[in-house]
């Protein structure tokens, strides 16, 4: 469980950042792929993250996901 409203239901990917599917429980039926960093990456990292979110938000093409909301995991 992730901040009490994501359910997680396998790991999809790995590499600088894990990438899990889960399930939101605030939509039930309704599935997200959530992208996590670890949190002892240096700072550039993080930044590197934060940039990559926003240019995902700005950009719009059949082949690119959509990027819904960037945050803190708080509880796992």
């Amino acid at each position: 469980m992730i901040n009490h409203r994501f359910s997680i239901k396998q790991k999809l990917g790995e590499g600088r950042s894990e990438v899990f599917l889960c399930r939101d429980l605030f939509f039930p039926g309704i599935e997200f792929a959530i992208k996590i960093l670890p949190s002892n990456v240096p700072e550039i990292e993080e930044e590197k993250f934060r940039q990559e979110f926003f240019t995902l938000q700005k950009l719009d093409h059949p082949n690119i996901i959509n990027s819904f909301d960037y945050g803190t995991i708080v509880n796992i």
